[in-house]
């Protein structure tokens, strides 16, 4: 039963992380190429929605609109 667990236990958790150090070694560290161009990609995406969305959000306001008076109290008679 013992030997059965240890042959499981390398099946299953040895064999395909050698696989895995194997393939990268020949083929190279691909999810490191892939994340690099997908950060670059997302962060040009994300900068041009960003100008974007200000160009969207930017409020017209006229130009008396918000400008300070002087305050008069008016008295009941």
């Amino acid at each position: 039963m013992t030997k059965f667990l240890i042959i499981a236990f390398v099946v299953v958790f040895v064999v395909p992380y050698l696989i895995r150090r194997i393939v990268r070694v020949v083929f190279g560290d691909t999810r490191t190429q892939a994340g690099a161009s997908r950060q670059e990609r997302r962060q040009s995406s994300s900068s041009s929605s960003r100008s974007q969305d200000k160009a969207k959000n930017k409020k017209v306001i006229p130009q008396d609109e918000g400008e300070y008076v002087d305050y008069v109290e008016i008295k009941d008679k």
